[in-house]
């Protein structure tokens, strides 16, 4: 796709719409090459507002926090250089992602392959600096109850995935010369072939003694590409497998949100990574996702709006997952060669991609049948559902378990004040709290209900 490929506006007619969206699908009729994988908004360039901007100023806003807390114990002025560096990082790539968003927008230019490719470089390349100068500091010396500094580090790549992601996929599905049986054989050549590289490379290192020594960052550097040409060819080759296998959609969806998550659930009793998600509720939500998505595959399932706001109702199921496991992409090919079931860390990715094209199409279909000015808030409503749901149950459950610990430590000089909590609620958040100091917790979410700091006294 070129990077010029100009964005329609309102002044063009019907035709020249039509033949804007063709060139930049980049499928020529004439010869059936290069068929576009992905809608034309997807490459909108102000979508780098809310995937790169916004991010980089929550990552600027946690390094900020940081920098405040740990000023003083750093001490040396090197440290502080080291982390005033970081916040320069996430300013300048802010500042640059408004500029080309800006800039390309008052143009009238989408982006192209070839400057989502550049950014997925430039995004990388700072998050490698500031990760390194964040490594420079004595945050790892500071004690845990004032800086967790694994904490921080698994901040600075929740900032940076989104864009990273974002650029990712759109160079992976980028319109190329080829016809769709020739891409889909190099997507899938590339998608076995980079871990069967890897693997012998392994085997290589094994075989010969101090070559890994010798070659340590020439290893590094083919591992880190090998993993983005694997990522972007699977990306790729999802895309096409989607677009292009209807009647077998049934089948991929099946395998997308039943086998591919109960087996990393099952692998997350021996290997629990990033956290323990051996919880009920886990399993329980990852069945009914799966049935919702499998029943929205049948044909008659189209016709029903109930089917298609379900589907919506699941989503954030499956974007909390995508959510928690992206920092962890890049780690994917070293962790195949780890443990073989290692591949299931893109389980979350692939679920993302599958349930977000049928998202996709439940709302093109949810339009068509009740009109744009009532299916986009009954698809909104049904996306928040979930989200709301959890948000509400951990304010409750915050403010009842709050309300005992007054009610338990009120002085004894006072009269005795009422409990107007619900001791119920209670005791279902001690077992939560339970859960939580023994591993069984949800990342990103377990922290709304403030649970770290009743960790530290466990007696209370």
């Amino acid at each position: 796709m070129s990077s010029e490929t100009p964005l329609p506006t309102p002044q063009r007619s019907k035709s020249d719409l039509v033949e804007s969206t063709r060139n930049l699908s980049g499928k020529d009729e004439a010869t059936g090459l290069s068929y576009a994988l992905l809608p034309a908004g997807y490459y909108h360039p102000l979508h780098l507002l809310w995937l790169v901007v916004l991010p980089q100023i929550l990552v600027f806003a946690i390094n900020a926090q940081v920098a405040w807390l740990v000023w003083e114990p750093l001490g040396q002025a090197g440290d502080r250089a080291q982390a005033l560096g970081g916040l320069a990082c996430s300013i300048l790539l802010a500042l640059g992602a408004t500029v080309v968003a800006v800039g390309r927008w008052k143009k009238g230019l989408r982006l192209g392959g070839g400057v989502l490719g550049l950014g997925l470089l430039i995004q990388a390349g700072t998050l490698w600096l500031l990760v390194f100068l964040l490594g420079q500091t004595q945050l790892g010396r500071l004690p845990l109850w004032m800086l967790n500094s694994d904490q921080v580090l698994l901040a600075q790549f929740a900032g940076f995935m989104p864009g990273i992601f974002y650029a990712l996929l759109g160079a992976a599905c980028s319109p190329l010369p080829l016809s769709k049986s020739r891409d889909s054989l190099w997507s899938g050549a590339l998608v076995f072939g980079v871990p069967l590289l890897a693997y012998l490379g392994s085997q290589l290192v094994r075989l010969i003694p101090g070559i890994w020594s010798s070659f340590y960052w020439v290893g590094i550097s083919l591992t880190l590409l090998g993993t983005v040409v694997m990522m972007a060819a699977l990306l790729r080759l999802l895309m096409q497998v989607y677009s292009w296998a209807k009647r077998f959609q049934a089948l991929l969806m099946l395998v997308a949100a039943l086998v591919l998550p109960v087996g990393g659930l099952l692998l997350n009793i021996a290997i629990p990574f990033p956290a323990n998600f051996q919880l009920p509720a886990i399993y329980f939500f990852t069945l009914l996702n799966a049935a919702v998505l499998l029943a929205g595959s049948h044909p008659q399932a189209r016709n029903n709006p109930w089917c298609l706001l379900a589907q919506a109702a699941t989503f954030g199921f499956t974007l909390y997952f995508f959510i928690v496991f992206l920092p962890f992409l890049p780690l994917f090919l070293p962790a195949m060669l780890v443990a073989g079931a290692g591949f299931l860390i893109l389980a979350p990715t692939i679920l993302f991609v599958m349930h977000g094209q049928r998202l996709l199409q439940s709302f093109v279909r949810l339009r068509e049948l009740w009109g744009l000015g009532r299916a986009l808030p009954a698809m909104l409503l049904s996306m928040g559902l979930l989200p709301g749901w959890f948000v509400a149950q951990a304010l409750l459950d915050r403010h009842d378990l709050r309300q005992a610990l007054d009610y338990l430590y009120a002085p004894r000089l006072q009269p005795r004040m009422v409990f107007a909590g619900s001791p119920q609620r209670v005791g279902t958040t001690l077992l939560k709290l339970q859960d939580f100091k023994s591993g069984h917790y949800l990342p990103l979410l377990s922290p709304v209900l403030q649970l770290d700091r009743f960790r530290q006294s466990g007696s209370s």
